[in-house]
């Protein structure tokens, strides 16, 4: 809920203009966070005050972020297509993840194509972002054909 505060905030701020207020708001959720992570540390499972802070914080940057490139800027919209078929991309991924942790694929691959070429020379932890980047990838690529083809799933 409280992210959802801080969203609708970030948004009021943005149409408001204030970029500067939304700067300085995330510096201070920032410092809240590093300050708090003393005594409740970051916990993505118990959704710690600390990690809501740090990571409400980085999103709100993410989205001043793309804000000033795409809005202001007029960089490409490169995630659209994915924002579009939000719902169809995530249904997709979690069927997906299901079939191959029940199949057994999903170890296979990231043991063998990832863990097995990048592990040596990158560390496992980067072995595992790659992991996750190329799933998401499929996802994106799912989106973006499903949006050039003018298919639209809502609710």
């Amino acid at each position: 809920m409280v992210n959802v505060v801080f969203g609708v905030w970030a948004g009021r701020a943005m149409r408001d203009g204030q970029l500067m207020q939304m700067l300085a708001g995330t510096a201070g959720l920032i410092l809240l966070a590093l300050i708090w992570s003393a005594y409740l540390p970051f916990n993505k499972q118990l959704w710690t005050p600390s990690f809501v802070c740090w990571t409400s914080a980085w999103a709100i940057l993410l989205l001043l972020g793309m804000h000033l490139l795409i809005d202001k800027q007029g960089w490409p919209a490169i995630g659209k297509s994915l924002g579009v078929n939000a719902i169809a991309a995530y249904a997709c991924a979690w069927l997906a993840t299901c079939v191959l942790a029940w199949t057994g694929w999903a170890t296979a691959i990231y043991q063998h194509v990832f863990v097995a070429t990048l592990e040596k020379q990158t560390g496992e932890e980067f072995a595992s972002f790659a992991y996750a980047a190329c799933f998401t990838l499929v996802f994106a690529a799912l989106a973006l054909g499903m949006n050039k083809k003018g298919w639209r799933i809502t609710i």
